[in-house]
């Protein structure tokens, strides 16, 4: 279950398919269909690139998102992800071994948090500033890590012990709240996971020719933000969105998972089940103090 998730469930008027982060097994194939076959587990890329595209042959995959997803099959009476079958364009699908279900399908939000810290361009012994430390911002917290960061400072929210106790597991040098006196740090990079107003106040914490990339879409009028662009041309700072779409990276992200540089399984704090999505959602939503991803689970 994904932040975006969250927000479509509490405010849908009537039932809508939910679930984008995603693996299962294959069932069938089309037969056209060379790259998986029955049996296979498979993680879900949740956007694909157009292979055919100009910006694609010109080496732009990254800013094509019109290939073919699940996304897209909805028009057809296909599902997403909370079901016990989907259908997924054979592009998509990423084999996997040695994950669990659940880490597997977290593969996704890590792939979120993997281009959100390769936009960001850390370098070795640059110092970051993660703002927001849900799933995706905790694999970014980790990824850092792993890029070289020499310091890492994690900003929380109040009532989140579990994320607070996974960030320092994953290598922060010191977690804070959102609200306390944030003055005293001064960073190379930071990295958002926030909806957007939150960044104007954060852009005094940037060392000069720092850099802010960020992940996240605003409702309404958190979507616009003002910046004293004079202080950002004068200290040669940087602002970069990621987006992350089309999802990329799914073979590096399972290759660090296999490895044992990252450890999803410790985000995964609540499970779901289809016959009792309410019930189930509605106690993920209340268990502030342990709640980092919820995982559903359906059987064939």
């Amino acid at each position: 279950m994904c932040g975006s998730d969250l927000h479509t469930a509490r405010v849908a008027a009537e039932f809508m398919p939910l679930g984008h982060e995603v693996a299962g097994v294959v069932e069938q194939i089309g037969p056209y269909v060379t790259n998986v076959k029955p049996g296979d587990r498979v993680v879900l890329e949740s956007g694909s690139y157009d292979r055919f595209s100009d910006l694609s042959r010109d080496g732009k995959y990254d800013l094509d998102n019109n290939g073919r997803h699940f996304f897209n099959t909805q028009q057809y009476g296909n599902g997403m992800g909370f079901a016990e079958y989907l259908i997924a364009a054979d592009e998509v699908c990423v084999p996997y071994e040695g994950l669990s279900l659940a880490a597997a399908a977290m593969i996704e939000p890590m792939g979120v948090g993997f281009d959100l810290v390769k936009v960001s361009d850390i370098g070795l012994g640059d110092s970051v500033m993660v703002v927001g430390i849900g799933t995706i911002g905790l694999c970014a917290l980790r990824l850092a890590r792993l890029r070289g960061a020499s310091r890492i400072i994690a900003v929380s929210t109040p009532g989140r012990d579990r994320r607070d106790s996974v960030a320092k597991a994953y290598g922060a040098d010191e977690v804070v709240c959102w609200g306390e006196d944030l003055s005293g740090f001064r960073v190379d990079r930071i990295l958002c996971t926030t909806p957007p107003y939150v960044m104007p106040e954060l852009m005094k914490n940037l060392n000069i020719g720092g850099i802010m990339s960020y992940i996240g879409e605003g409702d309404r009028e958190e979507r616009f933000v003002t910046f004293d662009m004079n202080y950002w041309h004068g200290r040669k700072l940087q602002l970069r969105a990621s987006y992350a779409a089309p999802a990329l990276y799914f073979p590096a992200c399972i290759r660090l998972v296999c490895s044992g540089r990252i450890d999803l399984d410790l985000l995964h704090t609540h499970n779901l089940r289809l016959e009792h999505f309410k019930e189930d959602f509605d106690f993920y939503l209340q268990d502030r103090e342990n709640a980092i991803k919820a995982v559903m689970f359906t059987e064939r």
